[in-house]
């Protein structure tokens, strides 16, 4: 009788617990060279071209994030202030956004209402609220567009 593909040798007969019927199984030898060839193949490639990306996209975010968490932090050293920014989280979709808040009531006060607060304030102050909400809308704004490409440039790595 001719034997199978493989070498009884290289196999080992045993019984299956549940019905006692044997089993030939080819022992994690004959197998191993197959896995370590295909281990050893050249990189192709795939999966990684977007990957240098990706990387760029994330840390594009970090620093508007870092950007946005340092200008709130100077927004709470002016002296008499009456506003002050805070980065608004959105736990949904992780978006973070500046927004200004009131010292009085604690609330989100939108740009309209703060030429009002800056008549109590000097005029260089008034003129930094001016450049700082210039810098809050282009940071608002970038941080959108880089966290939709970044999750667009994930849909594809």
């Amino acid at each position: 009788m001719k034997q199978a593909v493989y070498n009884l040798a290289q196999s080992e007969v045993s019984q299956r617990p549940w019905d006692g019927a044997p089993v030939r199984s080819v022992s994690a030898t004959a197998c191993q060279h197959d896995a370590d060839t295909k281990a050893l193949k050249a990189f192709t490639g795939r999966g990684r071209e977007g990957q240098g990306e990706l990387c760029k996209l994330e840390a594009s975010l970090e620093r508007i994030h870092a950007e946005m968490a340092e200008l709130a932090r100077v927004s709470k050293t002016v002296r008499g202030r009456s506003v002050y920014l805070s980065v608004h989280r959105r736990a949904a979709n992780g978006q973070q956004s500046l927004r200004w808040r009131s010292m009085a009531t604690n609330r989100h006060l939108p740009w309209e209402e703060m030429p009002a607060l800056f008549a109590l304030q000097l005029a260089p102050i008034a003129q930094w609220y001016v450049e700082l909400q210039a810098r809050i809308v282009a940071l608002n704004n970038e941080e959108c567009v880089v966290r939709s490409a970044l999750r667009h440039a994930k849909k594809w790595v």
